[in-house]
């Protein structure tokens, strides 16, 4: 097998271009150092433009399930209505993964078929902390209309968490405009590179609605933001090898 010339038909994991593949070659570096701290700045800082949006952006170790993980889990509480829209298999993976620490209003609509706005906004006026949405279902091949579904979050007082795995960075994703409070992907996407990080992007509201007791422990996005600020590196950022790999990254660095 030519590992430089492999086609996958597949969303993902996809061909990995050779530049990246000898970056994930370089020695280990301190993670704790300065030369850690600019390749992680350098990362987020590209990344920006990519999730279009001037929120905190994290890069963390793990698919990005973990990160959809780390939104829900520091975000919903156990009697925190959280409306989950499901019509695929990955919204039906993201409405399981919300069951395990909120209050969920499963809205199921026949897999393929878009979102019922109307429906939506009957839900919201009842009241939700949370909507969990995938952008792109790729199980079906269907966009779902996430900018319609943030403004009305945002009527409401709601905050849209959006699975963007495998629309960022290979379609149009306007986080801020569509009113995204925390948007996720994955590196093995769009993004073009291997599988093992995540990158998600959390603004202020969102921030401020993380005041459960018990915040996740490995998962917990307010202490990552805490080391960013104070340039320590929390245990979420440490995956080196992977960080390497981003093809974002400023290749003199």
């Amino acid at each position: 097998m030519d590992l430089e010339d492999n086609l996958l038909m597949m969303p993902g994991p996809v061909p990995v271009p050779a530049r990246v593949l000898r970056a994930m070659s370089k020695p280990m570096i301190n993670h704790r150092g300065a030369q850690f701290s600019e390749i992680y700045d350098d990362c987020r800082r590209i990344l920006a433009d990519v999730f279009k949006t001037e929120n905190d952006i994290f890069v963390l170790s793990g698919s990005g399930t973990a990160s959809m993980e780390a939104a829900v889990g520091c975000i919903a509480d156990k009697d925190d209505r959280i409306i989950s829209i499901e019509n695929g298999k990955f919204g039906e993976r993201f409405k399981d993964l919300a069951s395990r620490y909120g209050s969920v209003v499963p809205m199921e609509f026949e897999w393929g078929n878009s979102v019922d706005l109307d429906l939506l906004e009957a839900q919201l006026q009842e009241g939700a902390k949370a909507v969990t949405m995938v952008h792109n279902e790729t199980s079906t091949g269907i966009l779902n209309p996430a900018e319609q579904v943030g403004k009305l979050a945002k009527k409401y007082g709601s905050l849209f968490i959006m699975d963007g795995v495998t629309s960022l960075g290979g379609d149009n994703v306007f986080v801020d405009d569509w009113g995204v409070d925390v948007a996720v992907v994955g590196s093995q996407k769009c993004i073009g590179a291997p599988p093992g990080l995540s990158m998600l992007s959390v603004n202020e509201a969102a921030f401020d609605a993380m005041e459960k007791e018990n915040l996740p422990y490995y998962l917990d996005l307010k202490a990552c933001k805490k080391k960013v600020l104070t340039r320590k590196k929390h245990k979420l950022l440490t995956h080196l090898r992977s960080l390497f790999s981003m093809p974002c990254r400023n290749p003199s660095i």
